[in-house]
């Protein structure tokens, strides 16, 4: 079951990541302004869901230290997305699955198949075969913006992964995972006089109505993504999960192409030519053979 919920997150995170690109590309060039209102907005859910169910506090301090290292990788990715192609940001999960797979196999004594072994390189090649091929992008600092990214998110989900080991549930981690991060997302910027007046001035000009039509969708997506991630970590091996996440780059281009479609002047950026779609395709392939590999036990 978790190969299922990893799958459906990888959707809706892909989604939520276009629907970001594009906000960006709209409204603002800088992530730490834009997540300023992603943040609000998330708060506001979360509020919305506390009436419902309150999250147990178990796990509150452990949460807390895991979701600052979320808020700093969320920062490197949203600027990755302003340098390459949306696809190719997508291969900072390729770092990230490595650490969270070693990780996984020093902590929790995870053990993977032959098999499973040959599906991790798989995965983890064709993602490559895609960032290196984009040879009009500096490798090295492909490299550096991208790994920076992906390593900055292993702690968050290595200590999200004791967490669930040790009985929280599924949704005490969502939800303080998510609150926490809401408020670094809130709070850091308004204890910077730079980014707090980018912060005022912007939510002075745009049309309110518009910009919640924006923004909103976005949080909820992201939120929902959250949970079927966590679903996944709690139902299978956190190696074999990370590994999995490598699947976004087919949704990611499926939806980038969407977008081009519908909002040229602001899509994300993304390179769509005919060499470019087959090697695309090709890497795909490679990384769709390898993820199927993982489900074998």
């Amino acid at each position: 079951m978790w190969f299922v919920y990893m799958m459906i997150g990888n959707v809706l995170w892909s989604i939520s990541d276009v629907w970001a690109s594009v906000i960006i590309n709209r409204v603002h060039k800088n992530p730490i302004v834009i997540s300023w209102f992603f943040g609000v907005i998330d708060l506001v859910l979360l509020a919305a869901l506390s009436v419902y169910s309150l999250p147990d506090l178990a796990w509150i301090g452990w949460l807390a230290f895991a979701s600052l290292f979320a808020y700093l990788g969320m920062l490197a990715f949203f600027f990755s997305l302003s340098r390459v192609d949306v696809s190719v940001s997508s291969a900072a999960w390729v770092f990230m699955s490595i650490g969270i797979a070693i990780g996984g196999m020093i902590f929790f004594n995870e053990t993977l198949s032959a098999l499973q072994i040959v599906g991790v390189f798989m995965s983890i090649g064709g993602v490559l075969l895609l960032m290196f091929w984009h040879q009009h992008v500096s490798v090295f600092r492909t490299c550096l913006i991208l790994g920076g990214a992906g390593f900055l998110y292993v702690p968050f989900f290595l200590i999200q992964e004791a967490v669930l080991l040790g009985g929280a549930s599924p949704y005490d981690v969502f939800y303080l995972n998510a609150f926490f991060h809401s408020i670094l997302t809130v709070g850091v910027p308004f204890l910077v006089p730079k980014y707090r007046c980018e912060v005022l001035q912007l939510a002075s000009r745009l049309p309110l109505r518009r910009f919640l039509s924006l923004i909103v969708p976005r949080s909820i997506l992201g939120l929902l993504a959250s949970f079927c991630v966590i679903l996944a970590y709690k139902t299978g091996y956190a190696s074999l999960v990370s590994i999995t996440q490598n699947g976004q780059p087919f949704f990611l281009v499926l939806f980038a192409w969407i977008a081009t479609r519908i909002t040229p002047k602001y899509a994300p950026k993304e390179l769509l030519t005919t060499q470019s779609i087959g090697i695309k395709i090709l890497s795909f392939c490679i990384t769709f053979a390898g993820l199927s590999l993982l489900v074998i036990p």
